[in-house]
């Protein structure tokens, strides 16, 4: 079992959801191979609106533990950044007009399960995660959980957002999605 990556993710839980509201840090863990040893690889995906610079600053004082250097940023629109989500391959050299196309493309949709997290996932946890999502047979499915900052904790919960919102939301620090 890799210790950097339970480390990387016990600390992510608690720096993700009081980071820079510019930042938007969602965490993908895999099952995988190395070495022919089966290990679980954590990688940090982000959207900051803001410049390079600043994003690689704040993460060294903040999760130094992602190592985050210039060159594994790339900065563009945010048009291109919405292209790039989509899983876009050239999303900086994509046409914009892309938007004003309304048949659907090969999108694949799936059915998700999710949990909301209210309190930080203790290291041991995390550890039994990391070994129940080895356990699964990679030949059925090939899992992999994302964490995501839950932004309903800058919504007021008068306010209208994205579903579910309720008064509890406010004790939600992120979101476990299994896919």
């Amino acid at each position: 079992m890799d210790s950097g990556a339970v480390d990387m993710v016990h600390k992510w839980q608690y720096v993700g959801p009081k980071t820079d509201r510019n930042l938007f840090m969602r965490m993908l863990i895999q099952p995988v191979t190395r070495n022919k040893v089966k290990t679980v690889r954590a990688s940090v995906v982000a959207l900051f609106l803001g410049r390079a610079d600043d994003v690689v600053s704040l993460l060294a004082k903040e999760l130094p533990e992602l190592a985050l250097k210039k060159e594994n940023c790339t900065e563009m629109t945010w048009f291109q950044s919405a292209l790039w989500w989509d899983n876009r391959v050239n999303a900086t050299q994509t046409d914009p007009k892309v938007f004003l196309d309304r048949n659907l493309d090969s999108s694949s949709f799936g059915k998700r399960k999710s949990d909301y997290v209210a309190t930080e996932i203790p290291r041991n946890g995390i550890e039994s995660l990391f070994k129940k999502m080895i356990e699964i047979k990679v030949a059925i499915a090939h899992p992999h959980v994302s964490l995501f900052l839950d932004f309903q904790q800058h919504v007021d919960v008068t306010a209208t957002a994205s579903p579910p919102t309720t008064e509890d939301d406010e004790d939600t620090i992120f979101n476990l999605k299994f896919i």
